[in-house]
């Protein structure tokens, strides 16, 4: 009786220890699938977060290309810039050379419009003294032939020149030139009035000669003087 009930206590301690080691198994493989389970769950956290970062690096990629696109356009942007400035700067040098030029020419143009100015007012002045000379005297003959050359002669002579802004136009000296060459030839048209009236006094003398020999040879032949006056009027005047 204590063997059977030995045995039976045996078997039901052979039943229990298979049982426990049945939900031991079980324990360990439940514990094992958790673990599992933690483990997949971490790995896929983990692989979210790497995607994540995946895709943060990829809009910092995004982001680095743009900003270096953006590099590049400011970059040829200043470089235009630059560029524009430079022709700028070039631009405002040549007008600025074209403005002093301009200036220079515009000041050179007054001064000769002013000296075109005072030379036509001096020719002007210059000619209304010769035309009130040519008019003014009421001799005649010789005495105004002298006096024109005298009051000419004072208007012809050149004024010494100490500086270009004193010296005489072209056409003032033109002017003077001409006068001059006019009261050349009243001093020549003087020396041929002096001569002419010289001999016109020599064939006065000579007429009141040839009427004093007349009457002294009135009671002689008549044809036989005439002769002889007319051979002392060749001698008198030979052809020139």
């Amino acid at each position: 009786m204590t063997k059977i009930l030995n045995a039976q206590i045996f078997k039901k301690l052979i039943t229990f220890q298979t049982e426990f080691e049945s939900r031991s198994d079980y324990y360990k493989l439940e514990r094992i699938c958790d673990e599992l389970q933690r483990a997949l769950d971490r790995e896929k956290q983990a692989q979210e977060s790497l995607n994540e970062q995946n895709n943060q690096l990829k809009s910092l990629t995004d982001v680095l290309h743009q900003t270096q696109n953006e590099k590049d356009f400011i970059q040829e942007k200043f470089h235009q810039i630059t560029q524009n400035d430079k022709y700028s700067k070039d631009k405002i040098q040549q007008l600025t050379k074209t403005q002093q030029q301009t200036d220079e020419n515009v000041k050179r143009a007054a001064k000769a419009i002013r000296l075109v100015v005072s030379d036509k007012e001096r020719i002007a002045s210059f000619c209304n003294r010769i035309n009130s000379a040519l008019n003014v005297s009421e001799k005649r003959g010789l005495e105004y032939v002298e006096q024109l050359i005298s009051q000419l002669d004072a208007l012809v002579q050149l004024p010494a020149n100490s500086d270009d802004n004193n010296k005489s136009s072209p056409e003032m000296i033109s002017s003077q030139t001409m006068t001059n060459g006019f009261v050349n030839l009243l001093n020549r048209l003087k020396k041929l009035i002096i001569s002419n009236t010289n001999y016109i006094q020599l064939l006065k003398e000579h007429c009141q000669m040839l009427t004093e020999q007349f009457r002294q040879l009135s009671e002689q032949d008549v044809s036989s003087h005439i002769d002889s006056t007319q051979t002392v009027l060749v001698q008198a005047h030979p052809v020139r």
